[in-house]
């Protein structure tokens, strides 16, 4: 999802500490830096301390327990500065942000198929879901970075969902 979005070096995300290894993991792995905000009392990102810095790009923050932050005031706070918004919605999946599903209300959501997800597979797999101009790079960079059979724009990952765990999703 970073990766779509043009995240990378050089370039500031702000997140939380209070989540799983694999949200900071990200940051650092496309090359950009985390800056971490403190957590409100429902430990999600507190959105009364979020600060502009001068190579902020993005803003990926995590639902925990079902639960979501006051997105509304994330999309305010990333809208007026031209920032990037990203969910880490592991742990929401089927949830709902007045009247909205997650997954359809940041430039990009991330939703992880682990079993002890929500909504789990019998392995790892995930989804992203968001916007058509980043899902379509989100696509390319998931199957090795090629944009048809032959052709490769980018050097992407091999991150499609294997057979097995698509037909346990589906079950």
């Amino acid at each position: 999802a970073l990766k779509a979005l043009d995240i990378g070096p050089g370039h500031q995300v702000m997140t939380v500490g209070h989540t799983f290894v694999s949200t900071t993991e990200a940051i650092v792995n496309v090359g950009a830096t985390p800056v971490f905000v403190d957590i409100d009392e429902f430990y999600h990102l507190d959105v009364n301390k979020m600060e502009l810095t001068d190579t902020l790009k993005a803003i990926l923050f995590v639902d925990l327990y079902g639960q979501t932050p006051d997105i509304d005031k994330i999309l305010n706070f990333a809208k007026q500065f031209n920032l990037k918004v990203i969910e880490d919605a592991a742990q929401s999946f089927g949830s709902e942000y007045k009247g909205k599903k997650i997954g359809s209300v940041s430039d990009l959501t991330c939703f992880s198929f682990n079993p002890v997800k929500n909504l789990g597979a019998m392995g790892d797999a995930g989804a992203v879901t968001g916007k058509k101009e980043y899902i379509d790079k989100v696509k390319m960079y998931r199957d090795h970075g090629r944009k048809t059979k032959f052709e490769y724009d980018s050097v992407g990952y091999n991150a499609r969902i294997d057979n097995i765990q698509a037909v346990v999703m589906q079950t």
